[in-house]
């Protein structure tokens, strides 16, 4: 997991902020009744898309919809 992670680190670098929550904690249990979340990995992308599974093409898919649309003001 931290191998893709990093990976994504490396091709967003500052334009995006990842973070990592274990599922067993509090946050994470939060989190995944929020998303109706059954299956890990998990990505939740600026609280709305839920991905799960390491399709790293439907991933960056994701990311850069979200990269793409101007910024609100």
């Amino acid at each position: 997991m931290s191998d893709r992670l990093g990976e994504l680190k490396q091709l967003y670098k500052h334009r995006i902020a990842i973070r990592l929550t274990d599922a067993q904690s509090p946050r994470g249990i939060y989190k995944s009744l929020i998303h109706s979340l059954r299956q890990y990995p998990a990505f939740i992308i600026e609280g709305k898309d839920v991905y799960t599974g390491w399709d790293r093409e439907r991933i960056e898919e994701l990311v850069d919809k979200y990269l793409e649309q101007p910024a609100l003001k």
